[in-house]
């Protein structure tokens, strides 16, 4: 009994040493006793998580999955991708002085594949495929300092269409760049049945579609 209650005592000591919340009185009957060592012989040989490293945000649904990605709780199986994107422009043809308009229509929808990639100073979630010849990808990235990156990479439209291949979500993290943000994010961003809903940069293909569902599939992690 002196050796429990040995025991009991240095327990207590270093959890107050440690500044963690802890009542060794688990039963409430204001004595410590028997059955609070039981309580506290469950937990022996556990990991003892500092309460100051847990995180009690509780975020739209599109942040909790983009933290559940990142922390390992949900893995990203895939992302449908869906998109009509038309545009209309000047051109010239050899040997004819007036110019001419060209329009392109881009009516696409096809399924990438999700994989984890470490890197270093920061991990990225990549879904990516080839489609009509054409590679595709749609990145999600976070960086220790807190800031996500979000775009999607189409090379059919940079050879078809005088957009750039990269559409990013519109936003400035602070002390970053365009294209990054941080928690908490604009209030409009969601993931529902359509969808990853977020703002584009208006220069971007993405922004200027006719229509556009990126639509995520995963799964909870093991």
């Amino acid at each position: 009994m002196k050796h429990l209650l040995t025991l009991t005592a240095l327990l207590i000591s270093s959890l107050a040493m440690a500044q963690m919340p802890y009542n060794p009185d688990s039963n409430g009957d204001d004595l410590i006793g028997s059955e609070d060592l039981l309580t506290f012989l469950g937990v022996y040989n556990t990991l003892l998580v500092d309460s100051s490293l847990t995180c009690d945000y509780e975020g739209t649904d599109l942040e909790s999955w983009i933290g559940g990605l990142f922390d390992g709780t949900l893995i990203l199986d895939s992302v449908y991708v869906e998109y009509l994107l038309s545009e209309t422009f000047e051109t010239f043809l050899p040997g004819c002085p007036d110019p001419v308009l060209i329009e392109t229509v881009l009516d696409r929808g096809y399924m990438l594949t999700g994989i984890l990639i470490d890197y270093p100073g920061f991990d990225q979630w990549r879904s990516f495929s080839t489609y009509l010849g054409y590679s595709r990808q749609v990145n999600l990235e976070f960086d220790p300092s807190g800031n996500y990156a979000f775009y999607l990479d189409d090379r059919e439209i940079e050879e078809l269409t005088n957009y750039s291949r990269y559409s990013r979500w519109n936003t400035v993290a602070p002390n970053c760049c365009i294209g990054s943000a941080s928690l908490p994010f604009p209030e409009d961003w969601t993931l529902d049945d359509d969808g990853i809903q977020v703002d584009w940069q208006t220069d971007d293909w993405a922004h200027n579609c006719q229509h556009l569902r990126v639509i995520p599939y995963w799964s909870e992690a093991e």
